[in-house]
């Protein structure tokens, strides 16, 4: 058969130097590693005895598949991780990528025994190494190819942190949920001008960031919203961490204030568990949008002007209108309502019914447009000192509450007394 190869390809070169080029005729259930350089070949038998140690079923068919893809690379052992990740998806799910996978872990693991290093050591941890889930292997079952990546972390003193408080753990429980919360917490802190560094920096507002950040990220497998309980738990997991490291010395740099909120302070919501607003009835609203440019201009109000008056009662109707609040949480919204996150404006209210404060609503641009046009004028305005905070204050000292109230008799249901 070689002969017959040889004399098809015209090689120039002597037969016996030809020969040592070409691979020997292998049956199916055979490979050989005559071939390849030294290294590989090494590698190859190393990883083919760990398989085989550990029960595995050796295909000769993958194996010589396999090879070719590893004489593309210089060495499986030195591999980086990112290398590796790269490497193995190019081969999809099969028994050669199967194959490649278990090389893989084994001479990287080997190289890293052989350095003294263990595999709590790695950025990249696989749970089985490491003794905290069972080798599935054993049953019968597939090793999964991805593990814990610390290197996800870009900030070394969390990252550190993480790492340091998980090589601890006794069992799995709670480091997926730890590491999967503080990549969010490094990912938001990524915005910081110093990338969140220096620790020393950081205070209340990284923690708003982070806390809002897991708001918009945590969702279920299948990308629906989870509940606010759930968030909770995963922000409960960072700052339990936190806590970790101020307790034993980890963190003496870092500020008090990086601590976590009071549960009434966090905007966790549930998408489920918020009753609709009520629309106003579709005949009264085109009523009430057709005298818009009049609301409140007949209204007196002591320190406002007639046109004031009008502009304070028809940002009310709208923000009444465009929600579906009730008048209540209407007239209690302060002059820090509005504000923007990565989905656009969102108001931010009291639900008085259900006792749940510092709700937070996304709401229409034209909404917020009209909120801010008052919020000018507003700051314009003297007023008591009690209504300072409330972005339609009451009409005087006297008046028995310190926002606008809402009493029949008043243009829309609104007014002062």
């Amino acid at each position: 058969m070689h002969s017959l190869r040889y004399s098809r390809q015209g090689d120039h070169r002597p037969i016996t130097e030809w020969i040592k080029t070409q691979p020997p005729h292998i049956a199916d259930h055979q490979f050989s590693l005559i071939h390849v350089d030294e290294v590989l070949r090494w590698e190859i038998l190393y990883a083919v005895q760990q398989r085989d140690a550990r029960g595995g079923r050796i295909e000769p068919h993958a194996i010589r598949t396999a090879l070719v893809s590893m004489q593309t690379v210089t060495s499986l052992s030195t591999m980086s991780e990112a290398d590796a990740i790269i490497f193995l998806k190019r081969h999809g799910e099969n028994s050669t990528a199967a194959h490649l996978a278990e090389f893989v872990r084994h001479l990287r693991r080997g190289h890293d025994r052989m350095n003294g290093l263990g595999p709590k050591d790695r950025l990249v941890w696989d749970l089985v190494e490491i003794g905290l889930s069972p080798d599935p292997t054993a049953i019968g079952g597939t090793r999964k190819r991805k593990g814990l990546d610390f290197g996800q972390i870009s900030q070394p003193w969390l990252r550190d942190l993480a790492l340091g408080w998980a090589r601890e753990q006794a069992t799995a429980r709670g480091i997926s949920e730890t590491l999967r919360v503080s990549v969010i917490a490094s990912q938001a802190l990524d915005t910081r001008h110093d990338r969140g560094v220096d620790m020393t920096a950081l205070g209340e507002r990284d923690i708003a960031t982070i806390i809002d950040a897991i708001d918009r990220t945590i969702t279920a497998a299948d990308g629906t919203p989870v509940q606010a309980k759930y968030k909770r738990q995963l922000a409960n997991f960072l700052f339990t961490l936190i806590e970790w490291g101020r307790h034993f010395g980890h963190l003496p740099d870092l500020p008090v204030l990086f601590r976590m909120p009071h549960r009434s302070a966090t905007p966790f919501e549930n998408v489920v568990d918020e009753e609709p607003g009520k629309a106003i009835p579709n005949a009264i609203q085109r009523q009430l949008d057709e005298n818009v440019d009049s609301i409140g201009r007949d209204s007196a109000f002591p320190g406002l002007t007639e046109e004031q008056a009008h502009q304070m009662f028809r940002t009310a109707y709208i923000v009444l209108r465009d929600t579906g609040r009730r008048p209540l949480e209407v007239v209690t919204l302060t002059t820090s309502c509005l504000t923007r996150d990565h989905s656009g404006s969102v108001l931010t209210w009291n639900n008085y019914k259900s006792k749940r404060f510092g709700r937070r609503l996304p709401i229409l641009e034209s909404t917020a447009q009209a909120i801010q046009q008052w919020m000018d004028v507003r700051s314009t305005l003297t007023t008591a000192d009690r209504s300072a905070d409330y972005l339609f204050p009451g009409k005087a000292v006297k008046s028995l509450e310190p926002h606008l109230r809402t009493h029949t008799g008043s243009p829309l249901r609104f007014g002062s007394g």
